[in-house]
């Protein structure tokens, strides 16, 4: 049995940020990946 999570802001703001930062680390490697890709067919 797990303790349902006590209310806190922090936590909820921390669980955000992480959210923030995996979604924006994510973007950001699809997009060097596009273009890597790009620029390997262009070469």
């Amino acid at each position: 049995m797990s303790a349902p999570k006590p209310p806190n802001d922090t936590f909820s703001a921390w669980d955000d940020i992480k959210y923030g930062v995996g979604f924006v680390l994510s973007v950001g490697l699809w997009i060097g990946g596009l273009g890597y890709a790009v620029i390997s067919l262009l070469m």
